[in-house]
Formats: C-alpha cells, structure tokens, sequence
C-alpha cells in the first residue's frame, strides 16, 4: 500500500470524521479512523452507537490498501507535518506498521486493521427530503440548548423534527425549558423523528452558512445525510415525544416588549455575583413602563432598569439567568417579547415580530 495526499485536504476531511469518533469508548476501534485506499480516493470512516460519518478525498495512489489508525494520533500527526505533500505506505522493515512521511519528517504507526470493523449502517435512498444547509444549521443551533443531555432522560435528549405542510419544526425541552423553531421548506411531506442533541450539535459544526442544498434519506431507525459529498447516517431515538403543544401557554395576562441587547447585557450583569453561573437567579420586577433586575449574593447586589412597553399588569417573577439568555440570543431581532400569566407558570419568549421562534422558561419560586 502507498499513496500520496495533498496536507491542507487531508486535514479538513479529518476533523469532519472525526466529529464521530469519541474518546469515551470501551472499543478501540471505535477511538480509529477506518482508511480505504482505492479509485483515486481516500475513504475515511469514523463511528460510535448515534453517528457515523464517511468522507473522501482525492489521493494519488501508487497501491491500494486499507488502514486503520488511531484518531486522535494520526490527526495530530497530519495537522504537524511540515509540507503539503504526504505520503503513506507500508513500512517494509515492520509487519503492520505503516510510514508517514512529509519533507525530513517521518512517522511510524501501527495499522490495527482486523477486518472486524463493523460497517455503516444500509440506508433506503427511496424516503428523501432536501433543506438548505444553513436553515439546517439555524435550526440546530436555535433549539439544541434546551434538550437535556443527562442520558438518562430519555427521549427528551433529543429533539422533534417535524415537516408538515410544508412547515418545519424543530423542538426541545428539558423539563425546565422549550424551544420551538419553525421554518417554511419547499418539501411537502410528513416527517416526524427524534434526533439525539448531542449528535445534531456535532453535525452543526460541519455544516456551513450556504444555501446549498443537503439531502436527507429517512427510515424508521436512522436519517443519512449527503452533505458535500461527506456522507453522514444519524441514529433516531425511538418513542414518542412529549406533547408540548399542550405546555405551552395559549393566552397571556401580561406582555413586555423590551430591546434584545438591553436584557442579554443585563442578564450578563447579573452572573458577576455569583461563583456558579449554571444556578444565578435573577428576579425581574415589572413595573409601569421599567423591567428592574435584581441579582443578591454574598459578593453584593445588582439593580439594573430597562424601559419596556408593558400590557396587563405589575409583576414580580424569577429564574435562572443562564435560561433566559440561551433563550434570548437565539431570537435574530432586536426586540422581544416576554409573555406571562403570574409568577409561578412559565414565561413564554419570541420576537415582537413573528411567532416563528418561541421559548419557554420555567420561573424559580423566590422569597420576598
């Protein structure tokens, strides 16, 4: 085996695979990179139990072969090599062993390959849908932070993606927190899976701000996506999703609308006082035409006032801080509205424009 790759496309391709691989498993062969060489190309596959991801790119091959190395070594390895050209092939001095090699720098490695990696899931090419890329990601990043990643919670590790009427939705919830993106798509057809968080948040960084299209092929067990020629096979979490259409508030009493910014700067203001950023409590008291934050520790206390416009009436309410602002930055415009009924039901959040992204917080009870 011997070929040829050029550094800078070898090492892109390399931290696309590897977003399947994880260092917390008990295989071994699942913390490798398993490596085809043949037809002009280097294929590349990394996996655990929810992804896993196969790519390629274009090697000039001297004799085919196949390779399975680990990932975190062989990409450290490729990242520091001094010129652009590699070459890798077998080491004819060491059975198993492979050469790496760059300039005046050269690595030996041992090739673990058994012939007992296991292969990637078939998956039908007949159920297909397309989104954009970047709608894909913005809906990623716009409700992943609110499904529960204690693996322990079940299905509400996931998120629900559904496509309706040409309406697609994506939801997350963790039992003290929602968040619900909808998008218009130009596929008419009836989706509704659960995706794990963990794994959407791990394809949303391969994915790029670009209006190409992806293709996703669905079954009853895995989606694959075909993603610049990067081919990526997710697995679904099976069950039924909780039926947050009937958690989340219908009607309101008392309604805020104030400037984005204002609050996510306040909301920040108010963590300074506190050592755990994950548990601060922050109570807004609503007043007139003033939302007034009070943050106490045993560091001190903070006040802030933003003007609002308010219907309904005066209310004090408060929660974590750290709820309110992943809610509010992944609103795009500059003023939102918060929603309330009293001071123990949820506080729901969406722009003062559309109801195409809703949030929904939970409130901590406090003493007066």
């Amino acid at each position: 085996m011997k070929f040829y790759c050029n550094k800078t496309e070898l090492v892109e391709k390399i931290n696309i695979v590897q977003r399947a691989i994880t260092n917390k498993s008990n295989s071994q062969i699942f913390s490798c990179i398993f490596m085809q060489i043949c037809d002009n190309n280097l294929t590349m596959i990394g996996m655990d139990t929810d992804l896993s991801i196969e790519t390629k790119v274009f090697a000039e091959i001297i004799e085919e072969g196949t390779l399975l190395l680990d990932s975190r070594l062989f990409g450290e390895i490729i990242k520091r090599l001094p010129d652009d050209r590699i070459e890798i092939r077998e080491d004819n001095n060491e059975e198993n062993n492979i050469i790496i090699s760059s300039g005046n720098t050269e690595f030996s490695l041992v090739n673990l390959y058994k012939e007992e990696y296991p292969q990637i899931p078939e998956i039908n090419l007949g159920n297909k849908i397309s989104l954009k890329q970047n709608v894909f990601k913005h809906m990623i990043k716009s409700t992943t932070f609110s499904a529960s990643f204690d693996e322990s919670k079940g299905i509400i590790t996931g998120v629900s993606i559904n496509i309706k009427d040409n309406i697609l939705t994506f939801v997350a919830l963790d039992g003290f927190r929602l968040a619900l993106k909808s998008e218009i798509v130009d596929n008419n057809c009836d989706v509704n899976i659960i995706v794990p968080a963990k794994t959407l948040n791990e394809i949303n960084k391969i994915l790029k701000e670009t209006d190409d299209l992806i293709d996703i092929y669905l079954t009853n067990n895995f989606i694959l996506l075909n993603i610049n020629n990067d081919k990526i096979i997710l697995r679904l979490l099976q069950g039924d999703f909780i039926k947050y259409e009937t958690i989340i508030p219908k009607e309101n009493k008392i309604s805020i609308v104030l400037s984005k910014h204002e609050f996510i700067n306040g909301l920040e203001r108010s963590t300074l006082l506190t050592k755990d950023k994950n548990t601060n409590l922050v109570k807004l008291e609503i007043r007139n035409d003033k939302l007034i934050l009070k943050s106490n520790s045993q560091f001190g206390q903070l006040k802030e006032e933003i003007y609002i416009k308010k219907v309904g009436m005066d209310l004090d309410i408060a929660f974590n801080s750290r709820y309110l602002m992943d809610a509010v930055k992944a609103i795009e415009d500059d003023n939102i509205k918060l929603e309330f009924n009293n001071n123990i039901t949820p506080c729901v959040i969406k722009s003062d424009k559309n109801e195409s992204s809703k949030y929904m917080v939970l409130p901590v009870r406090f003493v007066v």
